[in-house]
């Protein structure tokens, strides 16, 4: 790289690693902050009373801006990049494309629901085209008229009278536990408790990265202390009012968001990350010798990197390439 581009670079926040040998690392990983433009808030409007209990006689959402409830409401699912609606950059880091690279996707299932007799009848009625409410009211129905069937055509005895009789023992409050499972054990049944297995949701995406920083040279060491110090100082959130030192930190603005790319020759490799947070950070130096630079930089750092996604994925988000 050229030395005035290097000097240009490191003044603007842009930095990477490696700078010697750069031809021998063709898969590059991209960590850019990003600052999005903030959302003005005005409590009251003009000439309205600031009577803290007429504040809270109107309710806390009269409260909010209409422009913080149309981003409340409204979020744009596209993800936000530097030079796009307002978002500017706050620094770059560019570093070799790491050994391994994983990417796990997973949702959540519940895998031991069990439906009962009611349920299992509701959601036959309901996948029939029955309505809600008419399914819950038939389930009812139909329950009621098991008990009548097990003990009217299982006549003096049979399965379904046997099964008649252990239901009606798990709906009877005044039962102890152990009289109801003394009746199990005798009738031999118990009813079928119809598990299905039922979607809950999305996990969120998380990465990890690891890197081996190694000085050749003393550009190179000083390199890799900006590198950190980008890193560290991105991690942590800007205070609100006052200083600690006076009347204290009153509240936190949230930390930069990333965009992370993966790229080889300057093309992008097909793999793409929603705009995460940087969730840990940690550094380890020397690990494997105390040998250092003559102007005191480490000779190897370690640096392993943390980052979640600010959302979980959906379908649409996968067939647009995440």
């Amino acid at each position: 790289m050229d030395a005035t581009v290097f000097i240009r670079q490191t003044m603007a926040g842009y930095y990477q690693y490696p700078i010697e040998h750069q031809d021998d690392f063709l898969g590059t990983i991209s960590f850019e902050a990003m600052v999005e433009p903030p959302i003005e808030v005005t409590l009251f409007g003009a000439g309205a009373s600031t009577n803290i209990q007429t504040f809270a006689d109107r309710g806390a959402v009269a409260a909010i801006d209409y422009d913080v409830q149309q981003q409340l409401f409204g979020i744009p699912r596209t993800p936000i990049s530097p030079g796009i609606n307002g978002v500017t950059s706050d620094g770059k880091v560019t570093l070799f494309l790491p050994r391994a690279l994983q990417i796990q996707d997973g949702v959540s299932y519940d895998n031991n629901v069990n439906l009962g007799q009611l349920g299992a009848i509701g959601a036959g009625l309901v996948a029939n085209g029955a309505s809600i409410a008419s399914a819950s009211q038939a389930a009812i129905s139909g329950s009621i008229q098991s008990f009548i069937d097990g003990m009217t055509n299982g006549g003096g005895g049979g399965d379904l009278a046997r099964l008649a009789a252990v239901r009606i023992g798990d709906n009877v409050n005044s039962l102890s536990p152990e009289v109801n499972n003394a009746v199990k054990s005798v009738a031999q049944v118990v009813p079928n408790p119809n598990t299905r297995t039922l979607f809950r949701g999305v996990a969120m995406r998380a990465f990890m990265f690891d890197f081996s920083l190694i000085a050749n040279s003393v550009r190179e060491a000083q390199e890799i202390k900006n590198i950190i110090r980008f890193f560290r100082t991105q991690l942590y959130p800007e205070d609100i009012g006052g200083t600690a030192s006076t009347q204290g930190v009153l509240g936190l603005k949230f930390p930069n968001k990333f965009e992370i790319k993966v790229k080889y020759r300057d093309k992008d490799l097909g793999i793409r990350f929603l705009p995460c947070y940087l969730t840990s950070f940690s550094a380890t130096y020397n690990e494997q010798g105390g040998a250092m630079h003559k102007d005191g930089g480490w000779n190897i750092v370690q640096i392993q990197l943390s980052f979640s996604e600010t959302r979980t994925l959906v379908k649409q988000d996968i067939e647009q390439g995440y």
